[in-house]
């Protein structure tokens, strides 16, 4: 769960008038929202980079620090896992309402050649399943990015779904609710088994990718995902 009890969008913030005039006192009420709780919500953020694959990306070319796909693909159409993947896993962090943190996605890759272009997914899949039926579904727990470029960088894309973020893979308050499992941890440092049973959101990100000229493959080179706390 976020340490925050509130369920907004994540800073506190309220309107102006609100807060009366420079000489009326502060609602106490008002100071614990506005500060403790956004202070909550930014500290749950950005403790929690949760993906964190980037070599070095200055001067890579060809298959240096890099992935492709595990198998050449028979199709151009064919999504395939890239090598390295899946990241995780890791529990996500949980809003009173039951929707979880949003999730920042950052994606270097390439291709091999710019005769082809290359399209990659990031997918967000709880850890009790995987489908490979899932990857195409237009949702916004899946973000997509397509360069051309032989050359290593930083590319733009954007989540499948109705939000369609140029920046954030979203998980809905749905998704969340059926991919909860119980989890058994330990109760203390002491403890020699784990003793009680807590319910967690456990998920992985996977990576996938087509070519649109089979004997030029992608190659994911860095993946930065940290929890988002904004709306």
């Amino acid at each position: 769960m976020a340490t925050s009890i509130l369920t907004g969008g994540g800073i506190v913030e309220f309107a102006a008038a609100l807060f009366g005039t420079d000489d009326d006192p502060m609602d106490p009420v008002i100071k614990r929202d506005g500060l403790v709780h956004g202070l909550l919500h930014a500290a749950d953020s950005m403790a929690q980079v949760r993906v964190n694959y980037n070599p070095i990306l200055a001067g890579a070319s060809e298959g240096q620090d890099s992935f492709e796909t595990i198998e050449t693909p028979a199709s151009t159409s064919d999504f395939l896992l890239v090598g390295g993947t899946p990241f995780g896993p890791w529990p996500l962090t949980i809003r009173a309402n039951g929707a979880p943190y949003k999730l920042r996605v950052r994606f270097a890759g390439a291709v091999a050649s710019t005769v082809a272009t290359a399209t990659f997914r990031v997918v967000i899949f709880p850890l009790i399943r995987i489908s490979t039926s899932d990857i195409t579904l237009a949702v916004d727990s899946t973000f997509e990015a397509t360069t051309s470029s032989a050359t290593v960088d930083w590319i733009s894309g954007t989540s499948q779904g109705t939000v369609g973020s140029s920046t954030l893979i979203t998980v809905t308050a749905r998704q969340a609710q059926s991919w909860t499992r119980e989890v058994e941890v330990f109760n203390a440092v002491s403890s020699p088994a784990a003793g009680v049973s807590i319910e967690q959101v456990r998920v992985m990100a996977y990576v996938f990718a087509k070519t649109t000229d089979v004997t030029k493959l992608p190659r994911m080179h860095a993946l930065h995902i940290e929890e988002y706390i904004g709306t």
